[in-house]
């Protein structure tokens, strides 16, 4: 079993679908749920990432910010 990192963010929910979306393509990378969906303009993501995909992860989302931005919750 590898491995894996969490993080939660928290990004306008317009662009949920985006960051979902575009993960996806990156099969193993990451799992991605949204914890206790709440109301509003706002969601958290929670983001379990492979440690075997540490750099490649940092760097994506690092380039994501730009298209879909995000803050880091923990």
């Amino acid at each position: 079993m590898n491995k894996t990192f969490d993080l939660l963010i928290r990004i306008k929910k317009e662009h949920v679908r985006d960051i979902c979306t575009f993960f996806e393509y990156f099969e193993g990378m990451a799992a991605i749920r949204t914890p206790s969906p709440e109301p509003g303009e706002f969601a958290n993501l929670q983001i379990m990432v492979s440690e075997d995909y540490r750099k490649e992860f940092e760097y994506l989302m690092e380039r994501l910010q730009a298209r879909s931005p995000w803050t880091l919750v923990k």
